[in-house]
């Protein structure tokens, strides 16, 4: 059984939009370590991730059917869209997140994704403060795959 968030980061990986977004070169001092890689986390960022990046976070599954196993189980899934110091006015790493999901499917009877919610965010612990994009979203995942 592979978890939803290794489906996932698998999927997103393949996705051209996606990477084009998360993968970096040019990355100096601290961030050097960053160049090459895919900026898409399991529930927290990195220390000293370049932005943008995504951080997924399994929020809640139901696996359970009245008295049996039902082997597509439905999750909801937050993704933390970390968009830097200024905001994402044209809205690219949303959109390829938002197309991203229309496509994506872990279950093998086909039921896709629903993005059910997108709100603004602002990570005002740092300085300057980080701009985020906060999407929801049910995924459908086969747990015997």
């Amino acid at each position: 059984m592979t978890p939803l968030t290794v489906k996932l980061r698998t999927a997103a990986l393949a996705d051209p939009n996606l990477t084009g977004q998360l993968v970096g070169s040019g990355f100096t001092g601290v961030q050097a370590p960053f160049n090459g890689s895919f900026r898409w986390y399991d529930r927290q960022l990195w220390e000293g991730s370049p932005y943008p990046a995504v951080t997924v976070m399994q929020v809640s599954g139901v696996p359970y059917q009245a008295s049996y196993r039902n082997p597509v189980s439905k999750y909801r899934t937050q993704f933390m869209l970390w968009e830097g110091p200024t905001p994402d006015i044209a809205g690219a790493l949303l959109t390829a997140i938002q197309t991203f999901m229309d496509s994506f499917s872990a279950a093998q009877a086909g039921q896709r994704s629903l993005v059910i919610d997108v709100r603004d965010g602002f990570y005002a612990a740092t300085q300057p403060g980080i701009y985020q994009r906060i999407v929801d979203a049910y995924i459908f995942s086969d747990d015997t795959t």
